[in-house]
């Protein structure tokens, strides 16, 4: 009789016992997770910030030799003039446009590091 119940009271508390331990450490893991992708997250926005540089001087440097060719070609100093306010004009919107694409995914990956710091926060909160 005393074996049976060693054997019952076993069976009882191993899974609350062993179900409380990795839930504990269920937690743990996700919030290693999340930290993770938070920090890939920043990693990717340095990254992007470091190579619009490079991109922007590589579209003023088409642009410019657009507006040398221009320049040196034949026709009046108003068509010329003309051609180049339109080179111009394009440039400044493809600038415009990378600038607000750069744009959005800066804040798009900010908020998405925002969450999931607050993800980490409530988890450790969690008893």
């Amino acid at each position: 009789m005393r074996k049976m119940m060693m054997v019952v009271t076993l069976a009882l508390a191993a899974p609350a016992a062993f179900g409380a331990e990795t839930a504990a450490q269920k937690p743990v893991a996700q919030i290693q997770t999340l930290r993770s992708e938070v920090k890939r997250d920043e990693a990717d926005l340095t990254a992007k910030w470091k190579a619009a540089g490079p991109e922007r001087k590589a579209l003023r440097q088409q642009q410019g030799a657009e507006l040398a060719k221009i320049r040196a070609g034949e026709g009046t100093r108003g068509d010329k003039k003309a051609a180049c306010q339109a080179v111009r004009r394009k440039y400044a919107q493809l600038f415009k446009e990378t600038r607000e694409k750069r744009r959005i995914e800066r804040r798009r990956l900010r908020e998405d590091a925002k969450s999931k710091k607050n993800q980490i926060l409530r988890l450790r909160e969690t008893p």
